[in-house]
């Protein structure tokens, strides 16, 4: 299911009809491009009707799998198999249809093939598409071997926030803390500062994420850390989301004064850089005058 979506200039299926299902009937392959002779030895051999969509289910999941693996291949598709039995009623059928040769197996040859190593470009390349169908895993690796560690910093922090979605309640906080790390040492490593402002907000949101999901304590250091980058590490600095950071931390520690003091702190920095009236403000903003008071 993994490679929908993905192309490769050759395909090698190995072993697909013997590691398939016992149950799987391949023989009945023969009975649908209108081949008698064929449809008979197949009648014969399952003793049983021709196909039928019902009773043939598995062999339904299996073609389903097959044509999936097939057409991933942009110029050939290498079919070898260790049972001559099962394999041979597809192959019949596809050499009927013109689609299919036999007689290659000297090009699998390890003595008579022509290695190439893949290059840091099709490593990229490969990787951008591992990317944009969200396989943030395989993305990672190859983004890797490409040398490009930005973007595969990126396809780890993605990686790990998907995983922290689906993870266990007390093992989220974890694994939305290290993204944020990842986000932020993808911005590190960013020369653009429109993209790596981009990077910086998105490790504080995942900090705040990671702080719905942790003690008290965790929680504020959490709420802390995404403040400071939404303070200090964005141009221009975002200073009413990171208020709202800081508070959120002070809130998970009400006796903490210090952290009482940062939100306060910054409330007033936030309504000196608006520059408007206190009494003035836009309603979003309106809190920013008591805490500041």
């Amino acid at each position: 299911e993994e490679s929908k979506g993905l192309e490769f200039d050759d395909v090698c299926i190995f072993d697909f009809f013997a590691d398939s299902p016992r149950e799987c009937t391949w023989a009945v392959l023969s009975t649908l491009d209108g081949d008698e002779a064929a449809a008979g030895a197949a009648t014969a051999d399952r003793g049983a009707a021709p196909f039928d969509p019902v009773r043939d289910n598995i062999l339904c999941e299996e073609l389903k799998m097959l044509y999936v693996a097939m057409t991933r291949a942009r110029k050939r598709c290498f079919v070898y198999d260790s049972s001559t039995e099962r394999r041979k009623p597809l192959f019949d059928l596809l050499s009927r249809a013109g689609v299919a040769e036999s007689g290659l197996e000297g090009l699998l040859s390890v003595s008579k093939t022509k290695s190439r190593k893949s290059s840091a470009e099709d490593w990229l390349r490969q990787a951008d598409n591992l990317e944009r169908n969200r396989l943030w895993a395989h993305a990672e690796k190859a983004f890797l071997k490409g040398g490009d560690e930005k973007r595969a910093l990126e396809a780890g922090g993605r990686r790990l926030c998907d995983e922290a979605a689906v993870a266990p309640k007390e093992a989220r906080s974890a694994a939305f803390h290290h993204a944020a790390i990842a986000f932020m040492l993808c911005a590190s490593r960013e020369p653009e500062e429109r993209a790596r402002g981009v990077s910086l907000v998105r490790a504080a949101r995942i900090w705040c994420a990671a702080a719905s999901f942790a003690s008290s304590s965790r929680a504020a250091g959490f709420y802390a850390r995404a403040g400071e980058v939404l303070r200090d590490g964005v141009n221009p600095p975002r200073l009413v989301d990171a208020l709202s950071c800081f508070v959120g931390a002070a809130e998970q520690t009400p006796k903490d004064k210090m952290a009482w003091a940062t939100a306060q702190g910054l409330a007033a920095r936030a309504l000196q850089d608006s520059g408007a009236d206190a009494e003035r403000l836009p309603a979003g903003l309106q809190p920013l005058r008591f805490l500041a008071a």
